[in-house]
């Protein structure tokens, strides 16, 4: 990576390609704060890669991936949040919100993953879902449609904690 966009592979924090991998977004932990940055990849055959913008979170996250459906949105996680970041027009930054949780709004709990439903060419929007893990292994289901908490399970013992609907 450092040899690419210039980052320090020891600060990164993590990364995510867009589905049609022409744009890598990295997060970087630069001391007490993140930073993170957009690179279009598409010029680097004929050069070095484009900076398309670099912004401190205000939220810190653990992870943040590209949604396998849409190039342009994104799902982060973190302590106490999960949010769906959409890249403006041109790579301009970012819109984001927090998905609600639910009953689960005001316990403490420090998701570490993300990770969407295997039937990616799924034509029914609203069939698709994703997840979020946590460190202390329950995994919360959303509708990517409705950004609706929909299951929360407590790994490790086949539990359903939270079923809505």
């Amino acid at each position: 990576i450092s040899a690419v966009v210039g980052i320090q592979g020891s600060s990164l924090q993590c990364m995510s390609f867009a589905r049609n991998s022409l744009t890598l977004l990295c997060v970087v932990n630069e001391g007490s704060k993140q930073t993170v940055s957009l690179w279009d990849l598409s010029v680097v055959a004929s050069g070095r890669p484009r900076k398309m913008f670099g912004t401190t979170l205000e939220q810190p996250v653990a992870r943040i991936v590209f949604c396998p459906w849409e190039d342009s949105q994104l799902v982060s996680c973190g302590p106490n949040a999960i949010r769906l970041l959409r890249i403006g027009v041109r790579g301009s930054g970012f819109r984001s919100f927090a998905v609600p949780l639910g009953p689960y709004a005001s316990h403490k709990h420090t998701f570490t993953d993300i990770a969407f439903d295997a039937s990616l060419t799924a034509a029914d929007v609203s069939n698709r879902r994703f997840y979020a893990s946590t460190s202390t292994g329950m995994l919360f289901q959303f509708s990517y449609a409705t950004q609706a908490l929909e299951y929360i399970w407590q790994l490790h013992d086949n539990t359903a904690i939270l079923s809505i609907g």
